[in-house]
């Protein structure tokens, strides 16, 4: 279920793809779980997010 949401760029956390490699950024994830609110909602924007 994570992959599916990876790949419809739906990951409430950041996401990086390096190569054919899917890695969640632990800091990401760990606000997300204490948060409770999505930090992304878009995995798939290759930008650079803005302050």
């Amino acid at each position: 279920m994570g992959y599916d949401l990876i790949r419809n760029g739906q990951f409430p956390c950041r996401v990086l793809r390096i190569g054919r490699k899917t890695r969640v950024v632990t800091a990401s994830l760990l606000r997300v779980l204490e948060s409770g609110d999505p930090e992304y909602n878009d995995a798939g924007d290759r930008r650079a997010p803005t302050s």
